[in-house]
């Protein structure tokens, strides 16, 4: 049984754009997680974290001439009947633009992939088989805040400064009074 699968991008014209996948030989889905081990005396490992990896996918299909859902559209378009030349330029342009996917298989629907590998092989005119593999990105936005600034501290005060000090003239009658209470003077005279 032949189920379709497409590959959904967004192209430059703000709409969503659809590449259609006549058949599928073939879906992988990988889910892996990393745990943070961490060994402890005894001999054992404990685990304190388990964080999810990317999923991942891994496709083969085939696309040719005359998908089965769309059997004369391009005729009555005006378009060339050439599909094959079409899916191979659209699928090479999205792995060298590296666009952002939407792979709907035959079991759900995964956002945000990017092609990671892509490998096409034309089968003499009839068809055009591929391999791809796809990883699910996580998409970011940048925020920036405004951080306010604390006030400046001051660590020492500033040094104040003092006038200077005249000495005072004294009289000769003052001199005597004070060299009359000094110790060292008794001493000595």
């Amino acid at each position: 049984m032949i189920e379709q699968l497409s590959l959904i991008f967004s192209d430059t014209q703000n709409r969503m754009g659809e590449l259609i996948i006549d058949g599928f030989l073939s879906e992988t889905y990988e889910f892996c997680n990393e745990l943070t081990t961490h060994p402890v005396e005894s001999g054992y490992s404990f685990v304190d974290h388990i964080h999810n990896k990317p999923i991942s996918l891994q496709l083969e299909g085939v696309i040719s001439n005359t998908p089965m859902s769309f059997i004369g559209v391009n005729f009555f378009n005006g378009k060339s009947n050439d599909l094959l030349s079409e899916a191979f330029l659209k699928i090479e342009d999205i792995f060298a633009k590296r666009e952002v996917l939407t792979i709907c298989t035959s079991m759900k629907e995964y956002q945000n992939m990017v092609l990671e590998t892509l490998s096409l092989e034309k089968n003499n005119n009839a068809c055009l088989r591929f391999s791809c593999t796809a990883k699910q990105i996580c998409v970011v936005e940048q925020m920036f805040i405004k951080i306010v600034e604390k006030p400046k501290i001051k660590r020492a005060q500033e040094k104040v400064k003092k006038p200077k000090v005249v000495p005072k003239t004294l009289e000769p009658e003052n001199i005597q009074k004070i060299k009359s209470k000094s110790l060292l003077h008794s001493f000595i005279f």
